[in-house]
């Protein structure tokens, strides 16, 4: 479950509790013998190997080769064997055509892939991945498994993955342990697994329980005509063309790279545009300062730290509706409503940075969506969520578009989200952008 304790574990595995971020501990740790309240984590890595929930955390070099690099060369390896090896690992994750890109060129879903090349290139003994596929299209979460059950096997490597995806990793692995307020609750095969999700409402190989239904949409919303847009000269998007109505959940998928974050980027002008225009109510906001559009339409990127900086998270849904010059004797109810919708209520006096990561992405999606927007642009809203955190949430987009008549578009790699929840699905696919009607998810 989010914020259950997964990450504080793995954490405590790899050393870094509490050799980097302290707390109180009791008990020990021991990794081939070694206490990790003695050794410290970098007398640990040779052993352990660990990828991070925000790949960002851990990227440090300037380009995708130097990157996986990196650490081979801090082993000591001879150049060629350094050569070889990032050769060998990024063809195995499908990332040889990424190896001469800057890292800030790359998409979430990418760095997700560069960060788990870098730390298998090194082929510890133990591999700790945290949320390993969270951005990872089908395709790239697949290959990603399938390479890491293979070093499993052959070089006889330890993985332990924390993964709310149950049903994308099962086949992969042997083990399934599920943990709830800090403790083990279920310890065994698949099949436990599943009966421990079934008993708290959820069928996980089978989506959401709580089917959302398709909307009776209103008037036009949003309407983006021959939208292009390149970076130098590599072109993303190429004359994009799609429309969103008043009610509508629309969601926006396609592989890693393809544009989807672009996209959402250009209708709020963050990034320049070739040609075409984008309008919303009717109003070309095509050339309009973000923080005038942000009034208009709340963004939510894929990184919920961009969002976070205030003291305690009723300081941070404060500063959202005073952005929107909210009268101050309204906030308090609609912040408070916000959290309790989002099951935050008891978080509104802590610092959210130290959250988890699901927490950390439900208190920026309560930023997002708090106030009396129009539109809501989602980058990947349901990252790090549990079963049961994504159904409440998505309820909760739903009734927002029933009682508000706003428009959402969701960029997301989860299929079952766009089979159960979106109205309409757009695929963003060679820089062209496609609509498929509802319940043909399968062919995306």
């Amino acid at each position: 479950m989010t914020g259950c304790g997964k990450t504080t574990l793995l954490r405590a595995l790899d050393g870094l509790i509490p050799h980097y971020y302290g707390g109180t501990m009791s008990g020990r740790v021991f990794v081939d013998g070694m206490d990790t309240r003695i050794f410290s984590p970098k007398e640990l890595s040779g052993r352990v190997g660990t990828v991070f929930q925000d790949p960002e955390n851990q990227l440090l070099m300037l380009s995708v080769a130097e990157e996986i690099a990196f650490g081979l060369r801090n082993r000591g390896l001879e150049e060629y064997e350094v050569e070889s090896a990032v050769d060998s690992i990024s063809g195995s994750l499908g990332i040889t055509n990424l190896l001469n890109r800057s890292i800030f060129e790359l998409s979430s879903g990418q760095k997700q892939r560069v960060a788990l090349a870098s730390t298998l290139a090194t082929r510890p003994s133990y591999i700790l991945l945290d949320e390993p596929t969270s951005q990872l299209d089908e395709e790239g979460a697949e290959t990603a498994f399938s390479y890491i059950r293979k070093l499993a096997c052959d070089a006889d490597m330890s993985v332990l993955v924390s993964e709310h995806r149950v049903a994308r990793s099962a086949r992969y692995c042997s083990r399934f342990i599920g943990m709830e307020d800090g403790r083990f609750s279920v310890d065994g095969g698949i099949n436990d697994m599943k009966d421990w999700y079934l008993a708290r409402g959820i069928q996980i190989d089978g989506g959401p329980n709580h089917v959302g239904g398709y909307a009776s949409p209103g008037g036009m919303l949003i309407e983006v005509s021959d939208l292009s847009i390149g970076y130098g000269e590599q072109s993303v998007l190429d004359e994009v063309n799609l429309n969103l109505r008043e009610g509508e959940i629309a969601a926006l998928v396609g592989a890693n790279g393809s544009g989807k974050t672009t996209l959402l980027k250009s209708i709020m002008n963050f990034v320049p545009k070739k040609c075409g225009k984008v309008v919303i109510d009717g109003q070309d906001i095509s050339s309009m300062p973000p923080s005038v559009i942000s009034k208009k339409i709340g963004y939510l990127s894929h990184n919920p730290l961009n969002y976070l900086f205030q003291p305690t998270l009723l300081d941070e849904l404060h500063f959202s509706l005073q952005q929107l010059n909210m009268p101050a004797d309204r906030q308090e109810s609609e912040l408070r409503e916000t959290a309790r919708d989002l099951g935050l209520e008891e978080k509104l006096g802590a610092f959210p940075r130290e959250f988890s990561c699901g927490e950390r992405e439900l208190s920026a999606i309560a930023c997002v969506v708090s106030g009396n927007r129009q539109c809501l642009l989602l980058d990947e809203p349901t990252r790090g969520m549990d079963y049961i955190r994504k159904s409440r949430f998505m309820q909760l987009i739903r009734e927002l578009c029933t009682r508000k008549h706003i428009g959402v578009i969701i960029a997301t790699h989860d299929k079952s989200l766009a089979a159960y929840w979106a109205d309409r699905t757009f695929v963003v696919r060679n820089g062209r952008v496609d609509e498929f009607s509802p319940g043909v998810q399968s062919r995306m």
